[in-house]
C-alpha cells in the first residue's frame, strides 16, 4: 500500500514537470513537432496516479494482483514513447 501511494505521488510530480515543460516548449524537438506525442504523454501522466492508487487498493484484496499492476507499469515505463511518422 505504501509503495502504491508513493508511486502515485511520484506520478503526480512527473505530470507537473511534463505540463511545465510542455507549456514552456522545453520538450525535445520530436515532442514539439508531434502533437500526438504530447497528447499521449499528457494522457499517460494523467492516468498513472490513478493506476498506482488502484494497484495500492488491490493490495488489500489480493497482493499478487497489486504486484501485477505495478510490474505492468514498470514494464510500460521501460519503453520510450516514439512519435508516428508523418
Amino acid at each position: 500500500m505504501l509503495y502504491g501511494g508513493t508511486m502515485a505521488l511520484v506520478a503526480v510530480m512527473f505530470r507537473a514537470v511534463w505540463r511545465y515543460a510542455d507549456s514552456r516548449r522545453l520538450l525535445g524537438a520530436e515532442a514539439v513537432r508531434s502533437r500526438a506525442l504530447r497528447r499521449r504523454g499528457d494522457l499517460i501522466y494523467r492516468l498513472a496516479p490513478l493506476i498506482y492508487l488502484a494497484g495500492a487498493g488491490a493490495s488489500v484484496i489480493d497482493p499478487i494482483l497489486s504486484l501485477v499492476v505495478f510490474l505492468g507499469l514498470a514494464i510500460y515505463w521501460l519503453y520510450p514513447v516514439r512519435s508516428q511518422p508523418g
